[in-house]
C-alpha cells in the first residue's frame, strides 16, 4: 500500500503522531516493549522529512539513532497547544471525579451506595458534580486544603 500526502498534510500527520507519542510515553520512563511499534511507525514518517521540506520541524540525531521534532518544531508544532488543553482540561475534570467519588462513598458507603436505585445513585453523584464544578469554577485551587487531623 502507498499513500500520498501533500507537505502540509505530512504536517499535520507529524503533529497527530507527536500527540500519540506524548499520550503513549510522556507519563513512563522507558519504552515499553508493547509500544515499540507506535515508535517506529513514527521513525517511519519522521524519516520522510526532507522530501516534504519539513527539516525544520524534523532533524535526525547520530546520537539518538532516531529523528526527533527540532527546538523549533516542538516551539511551533500545535500538537503542545492541543495537549497542554487537554492536560488542563482533564485535570479539573479528574480533579472533580475524584472528590465526588470520596464525598459520595464517604457519604453513602460503598456498600450503601451499590444498593441505591440508579437514579439515585446518578442524583447523589450529580449534587456532588454540582457542587464541586460550581467550587473550583469561582474559586480555582484556593480553598483546597489538606485537612491534618
Amino acid at each position: 500500500m502507498k499513500i500520498n500526502f501533500t507537505k502540509k498534510e505530512y504536517r499535520a500527520l507529524v503533529e497527530l503522531l507527536d500527540m500519540a507519542d506524548w499520550v503513549v510515553n510522556a507519563h513512563s520512563v522507558e519504552e515499553s516493549a508493547d509500544v515499540v511499534k507506535y515508535s517506529e511507525i513514527i521513525q517511519k514518517v519522521f524519516s520522510h522529512h526532507k522530501e516534504m521540506e519539513c527539516e525544520d520541524l524534523i532533524e535526525h540525531s547520530k546520537k539518538l539513532n532516531g529523528y526527533y521534532l527540532t527546538k523549533e518544531g516542538e516551539e511551533n508544532c500545535r500538537s503542545r497547544q492541543y495537549i497542554e488543553e487537554f492536560e488542563e482540561d482533564s485535570f479539573w475534570e479528574v480533579l472533580i471525579s475524584k472528590l465526588v467519588d470520596r464525598d459520595v462513598i464517604k457519604k453513602y458507603g460503598v456498600e450503601s451506595l451499590s444498593d441505591l436505585e440508579i437514579e439515585e445513585r446518578f442524583s447523589a453523584i450529580g449534587a456532588a458534580e454540582d457542587v464541586w464544578a460550581t467550587e473550583l469554577e469561582e474559586n480555582g485551587l484556593a480553598r483546597i486544603e489538606i485537612n491534618r487531623t
